[in-house]
């Protein structure tokens, strides 16, 4: 019966599972050092998938980059 439930709501259970952790981690390391697991879990995630999304992240990084001295330099 609950090898069926989670056939059929795998998706809720994921999503159920990632917000205990992220709750329980919020209530023990905090919430900034929360935040920044997350980004480092994400980006090591999004570079291992390959050159394709570490062209990407690079590209996004160049934007941003010129993005924020752009605002600083006031153009």
């Amino acid at each position: 019966m609950f090898k069926e439930y989670i056939k059929e709501h795998l998706n809720r259970v994921i999503g159920s599972t990632c917000g205990l952790i992220v709750g329980v981690l919020f209530l023990t390391i905090g919430f900034w050092s929360t935040l920044l697991l997350a980004l480092c879990v994400f980006t090591g995630y999004y570079l291992g998938g390959g050159a394709k999304n570490r062209l990407r992240i690079i590209e996004y990084l160049n934007r941003t980059y010129k993005a924020v001295i752009g605002l600083i330099k006031g153009k």
